[in-house]
């Protein structure tokens, strides 16, 4: 398996530039470590760059290196194009006593054509057992606009993936892959005999399902063959449960055009909670049997529970109508709440503007700049370009990575506005965790957030937003952006969504979730929210009601960690008129069994103590409700 790991490096996406040939002798595969899209870097100097990648696993062992490819954003302004392969990456003193880049296997002159070099070597070259280095060469001669950052590259790294030298920054050959974030975007043909129809197993991630019903094992699936994937047949074996099944790929997975990508296999349900091994072999492609002789098989782990939550990230963004870029920010918050409106859970933080509810002094997260954003208030990252580079949107790939993990609690809530009190907002929220857990420290907390806060006047202009990606054309096309890019300096007519109104408990209330908790049981808690002293806290505005509208108000119900401060899991909903139908109160609904009484550090007392107790009730069914005791 773990010689296999590197093949799916090998059958990767074409880029959006063109493909290369094959030399028409046998197969052939493009070769690349550019998964992602394309972007530019360079130092903005007139300078010589040498760029490489290094070929150095063992299943490329023999391939042939026929051809290399790479596109530039612009050839004006460059000249003195190479492509070189290398046994080590050496620099030798020219006449002029500057260090000049020196191949030792092949060099070949090439000419752009459409801003792509391609270059076919004179002669395919055989990876020896020790690697190889590809790469190319060229002069930027003037700095051109689309010029000062000409080097390709993709948002991915891998510590062959992007060496680099330079006559005039970069003296001696780096490794820039881990420091940069990045990788060439180079391609290299490399030909040798492949079978029609082969997959192979790059990685597996744990499986999982609820008792009694149907799981699935993510499996990341690779065309090592030269015919498309469309189907796949496979077996597998769960601790001695086999099974077998068949599955259609679509889209197809070409070799060489299309990347190796996971997909899941369906595994027949299990009734016995548990962690199992399960070994998975794909057998067929196509209808044919497999030629993938390497790795057709892999083992992986399945977990079975008694259910499995749903992981919701919880997103905190601190932004302010003064802050020229936090317009990013915005976009993001209204694009992601579109693409997964189930599962996205945000909290704008306003700060020293009009919609400033909660001051800065009582963040839960530091924050010294903005724009700012956490998930799960561990991770801080960009709200729009999560862990990518600037101008993309990349807090999507980010935010999915962590809804993916598994959490070991689900939770879930619903608020209604009181009957008896039109000021006063009721929260019920209810928890299930998957094992059995003592000594926990979980803790619930609850914050209030308002949408569609916007001039009510329409002329107010303490509502405008400061914009600085206005004519930034890069940002162009980008998600929720163009409103911003085709804008002016300032923005006027803007909706804001998630704006937090009210945390009063922002690390979460001792005692509202038992320090020992079952599997599968669920545990509830009552909360309630004043909503008399939602007001702008700015000094200019103090005072000022914040709520616009009760019926675009919601509640975020956080799970915390409170060892590590991190937010577990997460759900936001809305504040209805009642209590819907159907759903009772803890109280109403419950009998009580045992109370006991916590001190605001946590400790147990023998019973409510003066000042502020924390009561929490064990219930019949094992549920726990609590509340505050002022005295």
């Amino acid at each position: 398996m773990k010689s296999f790991l590197f093949r799916l490096l090998l059958l990767l996406p074409l880029l959006s530039w063109t493909s290369l040939p094959a030399t028409g002798r046998e197969k052939a595969v493009e070769f690349t470590y550019g998964v992602s899209d394309l972007m530019y870097w360079g130092t903005k100097k007139v300078e010589t760059y040498d760029i490489a990648i290094r070929l150095n696993d063992p299943m490329l062992i023999g391939k042939q290196v026929t051809a290399l490819q790479v596109p530039f954003p612009s050839t004006a302004g460059m000249a003195d194009f190479k492509a070189w392969i290398t046994t080590e990456l050496k620099l030798e003193k020219n006449a002029d006593g500057k260090k000049v880049n020196v191949p030792d296997v092949a060099e070949v002159a090439g000419s752009p054509v459409d801003d792509v070099l391609t270059v076919y070597f004179t002669e395919p070259y055989t990876i020896p057992a020790e690697g190889v280095y590809v790469g190319y060469s060229f002069t930027l001669t003037a700095l051109e606009e689309q010029g000062t950052t000409p080097v390709a590259t993709t948002s991915d790294v891998h510590p062959d993936g992007f060496y680099v030298h330079t006559s005039r920054t970069f003296l001696n050959w780096e490794s820039r892959s881990e420091g940069q974030n990045r990788v060439s975007a180079m391609k290299v043909l490399l030909s040798y005999d492949l079978p029609d129809y082969a997959v192979a197993i790059g990685s597996v991630k744990t499986g999982r399902a609820a008792v009694g019903q149907q799981g699935v094992i993510p499996v990341e699936i690779v065309n090592t063959g030269y015919y498309p994937i469309t189907s796949l047949a496979y077996t597998y074996d769960v601790e001695g449960v086999k099974g077998s099944a068949s599955l259609d790929v679509s889209p197809a997975i070409e070799c060489g055009k299309s990347a190796s990508r996971y997909v899941d296999l369906p595994i027949r349900a299990l009734n016995a909670r548990g962690m199992y091994a399960v070994d998975v072999t794909l057998t067929q492609v196509n209808g044919a049997e497999n030629g993938e002789t390497d790795s057709p098989s892999a083992s992986a782990a399945y977990g079975v529970y008694s259910f499995v939550p749903r992981h919701r990230p919880l997103m905190e963004e601190y932004t302010g109508l003064w802050c020229g870029y936090c317009p990013r920010g915005y976009a993001a918050l209204e694009e992601m709440a579109q693409r997964y409106p189930d599962d996205w859970v945000a909290v704008s933080y306003h700060y020293d503007d009009l919609m400033e509810a909660i001051p800065l002094s009582q963040y839960a997260t530091p924050v010294q700049s903005f724009p700012s954003a956490y998930l799960d208030r561990l991770k801080k990252t960009d709200a729009y370009c999560g862990d990518g580079e600037w101008a993309t949107f990349g807090i999507e790939k980010t935010w999915k990575a962590i809804a993916d993990e598994f959490v070991n609690v689900g939770v879930d809530a619903v608020a209604w506005w009181d009957s008896d009190d039109t000021q006063r907002i009721d929260v019920e929220a209810s928890v299930r965790f998957v094992e059995d857990l003592d000594a926990l420290d979980y803790r619930l907390a609850y914050i209030l957030t308002a949408d569609d806060l916007h001039d009510l006047t329409g002329k107010d202009y303490n509502w405008v937003q400061t914009n600085n990606f206005y004519g930034c054309t890069e940002w162009s096309g980008l998600p929720g952006m163009d409103i911003f890019v085709d804008g002016k300096a300032y923005v006027y007519g803007l909706h804001f969504n998630d704006v937090a109104l009210k945390a009063p408990d922002p690390y979460g209330l001792v005692g509202s979730i038992p320090a020992s908790v079952r599997d599968g049981e669920t545990y509830r808690h009552s909360y309630s929210i004043n909503t008399s002293d939602v007001v702008c806290t700015k000094q200019e505005f103090a005072g000022t009601p914040l709520i616009q509208n009760r019926n675009n108000l919601h509640v975020v119900v956080l799970v915390i960690d409170n060892a590590t401060g991190a937010v577990v899991n997460s759900v936001k909903v809305p504040v209805r008129e009642s209590l819907p139908e159907g759903i009772s109160t803890v109280c109403a609904s419950i009998p009580t069994h045992t109370t006991a009484c916590y001190d605001l550090q946590g400790r147990r007392t023998v019973a409510a103590q003066k000042g502020v107790t924390v009561e929490t009730t064990r219930n019949a069914d094992g549920s726990i409700s609590s509340r505050k005791v002022l005295r």
